[in-house]
């Protein structure tokens, strides 16, 4: 069943109603997308706010241009108590703003059809600009709590290194400290399952991940007598590495994922979701095709960027380059997947270096946090849903909390689906103002589950 309302003063809520959409409006229209990131002035937006609101909070610089968000609220809880940590990023995916439509621009911060426009409304400066919300209300309602609120919205989030984020722990090691952190990743699924159930799924854990470097290389000699161009090598091991997939398989994380999911299933699917050799002859090739669910039973690759051969319209015959991002299962580590794709190039002139990576990551979760997820994401009116512990399919920017074995837990209080992910890095990027108020309430809720004081917890209106 769905949780009770929390009880705060209705001025606290008024802190989401009122100022909510101007907050994210005006992080959005700050340009922080990658490579640069630029994310000082979102930095200083979200310092001013929480200022405001009588929230101690500090802009912590990484390098020019580039800085953190911390900010905290203790609400009277004893010194020493382990904190729980709110975590998101300030940077945001490229973008061409001329393949946006005009009326609503990556930076425009545009109201259109009942959503707010723009690059990082939903990856991640919405969920900063909440983490903010949550922080305002917790201190308008004076909420008492068993353990402080800390917030760190992270430059360089989507850098492999989380430079932000380490930035911040040296700054403020009490975070490594933290009983648990909310961050990114998961959410209210409604195309995962295809049994009719609505799957509010929770990111324990993360794919891991490899950037490599593409290069092939002609000799002047060479390229005098053959005529041979390194664009030409370069587009075929381009071919060769992208001409086929990897075989689907079943890793540990997704066996978790298909044991709760047969939780509440219908026969024969409870027993396929819950039995391993089931699993591999009945869903396994099923889960491969969806996009849904594609990126819990494949390693991937992507090019991201290629140098093309060409300068000023001639051909630069000797040299071509492009730039690859993997996504690997357990059991891939970045130099396997290096491996892999060298085996597949024939071409002793085309090479294959890892600039960065890492393997899978993941935490043990309380079922505690879990069963308090599933309540306040409960979606009114359906009675059908189930909580599941999922692999995210992209990096969360949490790695060094996981290496300090603290749990963390990755869930979007919204209501996706396919489309909407695919919009994470598409000229169409957009929040619905439903979902975002909606997630306020759910994310504030949540925070009070996990940190209020008992008699905080147990008053309910």
């Amino acid at each position: 069943p769905a949780a009770s309302p929390t009880a705060l003063p209705p001025a606290a809520w008024t802190v989401g109603d009122a100022q909510g959409v101007e907050l994210l409006a005006r992080l959005v229209q700050v340009d922080t997308r990658q490579p640069t990131g630029r994310e000082e002035p979102a930095a200083q937006v979200l310092r001013d706010f929480l200022l405001r609101a009588q929230v101690e909070a500090e802009v912590i610089a990484l390098s020019s241009g580039r800085a953190s968000l911390f900010a905290r609220v203790n609400g009277g809880a004893p010194s020493g108590a382990a904190p729980l940590v709110l975590l998101s990023h300030l940077d945001t995916h490229p973008f061409d703003a001329e393949a946006w439509p005009r009326e609503s621009g990556p930076l425009s911060a545009a109201i259109a059809k009942d959503a707010l426009w723009g690059r990082g409304t939903l990856d991640g400066k919405g969920l900063a600009a909440l983490h903010a919300l949550v922080l305002a209300a917790l201190e308008a309602g004076d909420v008492k709590l068993d353990r402080p609120v800390l917030m760190v919205a992270a430059a360089g989030g989507l850098d492999a290194g989380q430079p932000g984020l380490t930035k911040v722990l040296e700054r403020h090691p009490e975070l490594g400290n933290a009983f648990a952190v909310l961050t990114k990743g998961g959410g209210t699924r409604l195309d995962l399952l295809e049994d009719g159930r609505v799957a509010h799924t929770v990111a324990t854990s993360e794919r891991g991940y490899a950037r490599l470097h593409l290069t092939a290389v002609t000799r002047s000699d060479e390229r005098a007598d053959t005529g041979d161009h390194a664009t030409r090598r370069l587009n075929e091991a381009l071919t060769a590495v992208l001409a086929r997939g990897f075989p689907p398989r079943l890793t540990r994380p997704t066996l978790d994922t298909l044991e709760a999911a047969s939780e509440g299933a219908g026969f024969p699917r409870s027993l396929v979701f819950r039995t391993t050799p089931l699993a591999r002859v009945f869903l396994l090739q099923e889960w491969a095709l969806r996009p849904p669910t594609q990126p819990l039973v494949r390693d991937e690759v992507v090019v991201t960027q290629v140098t093309s051969g060409l300068a000023g319209g001639q051909g630069a015959a000797d040299r071509g380059h492009a730039v690859l991002e993997a996504r690997l299962l357990p059991g891939t580590t970045p130099g396997r997947m290096r491996d892999l794709l060298r085996a597949r190039i024939k071409d002793p002139d085309v090479h294959l270096v890892v600039e960065d990576g890492a393997n899978w990551s993941g935490s043990k979760a309380d079922p505690q946090v879990l069963l308090r997820i599933a309540e306040r994401a409960h979606v009114p009116g359906v009675s059908e849903q189930v909580v599941l512990p999922i692999m995210n399919p992209e990096p969360l920017g949490a790695r060094p909390f996981r290496d300090q074995e603290i749990p963390v837990y990755g869930f979007l209080p919204y209501a996706l689906d396919e489309a909407d992910l695919a919009r994470i890095k598409g000229r169409d990027e957009r929040l619905p103002l439903d979902d975002y108020r909606r997630g306020f309430r759910v994310l504030t809720g949540l925070v009070i589950d996990l940190t209020a004081a008992p008699a905080e917890k147990s008053s309910r209106p």
